[in-house]
């Protein structure tokens, strides 16, 4: 795993119970979670593992975007007015 992410490729692990996608961009996210409606969207994931270890809930399909460098900070500008 550690060379997949020196090339900084995304990351799609598929077992029979669940998918985890560590992704990348923008894009992939937007294409993902269109082709997965219904999987939770993580950046940290402090609840998601309170469910998994406390309530044994197996998560079904899991969407990282801790790795989008796009998300990784965020810049107030002003509005332009028309």
């Amino acid at each position: 795993m550690e060379k997949i992410n020196e090339k900084n490729e995304s990351v799609i692990i598929d077992t029979k119970r669940q998918k985890y996608f560590i992704l990348k961009t923008i894009n992939e996210i937007l294409k993902y979670k269109t082709v997965f409606p219904n999987a939770n969207i993580i950046n940290g994931a402090t609840d998601i593992a309170l469910r998994v270890t406390k309530n044994k809930e197996i998560i079904e399909e899991i969407i990282d975007i801790s790795q989008v460098e796009e998300l990784k900070e965020f810049k107030e500008t002003e509005l332009e007015q028309e």
